[in-house]
């Protein structure tokens, strides 16, 4: 696994600079010492919008046709009831389309062992090269166009109001 503390410093900052301010209220999880970045959303329960760099992964090659690549994802997680993902999951599908057009990115919904229920969309193929400038205005977007859509998910299924 690569550790990435530089690109995701550098990341961070400029997505504080991208972000909307209507959407600047989330909070980073990690140390950068992964091949991971969290946000998270204190209205968004036992979920988080994550960057994934690249690591061998056959499910995501299940929905991606590979499983190196660079993503932004999307996931709710346990301690979530089971039923509640799956009712999440099924309040966001109808919206799925609608996303996926807003977002002009590969973007898949799909389920992770039991864990939990998400949203994706591929930043990247077998990344040789990342481009913060690009990488920070897909994440920007990816959050702009899902954060809507998730939080009508998360009020259809009674989680917030």
């Amino acid at each position: 696994m690569g550790f990435y503390p530089e690109i995701f410093q550098e990341l961070e900052a400029k997505l504080h600079d991208s972000i909307p301010s209507n959407l600047m209220h989330f909070k980073v999880a990690g140390d950068y010492e992964s091949n991971w970045l969290r946000l998270r959303y204190e209205e968004f329960k036992n979920s988080m919008y994550e960057l994934h760099f690249a690591q061998s992964s056959k499910k995501h090659a299940n929905y991606f046709g590979t499983g190196y690549l660079d993503i932004v994802a999307f996931y709710y997680r346990k301690p979530a009831s089971v039923n509640n993902r799956k009712a999440w999951l099924d309040a966001i599908t109808p919206m799925s389309e609608y996303i996926s057009e807003q977002l002009d990115m590969q973007f898949v919904l799909g389920t992770w062992s039991n864990n939990s229920v998400w949203l994706a969309a591929c930043l990247q193929k077998e990344p040789v090269e990342r481009d913060i400038e690009i990488y920070t205005k897909k994440v920007t977007k990816f959050i702009e166009v899902t954060y809507p859509h998730i939080r009508k998910a998360f009020q259809a299924i009674g989680i917030i109001r």
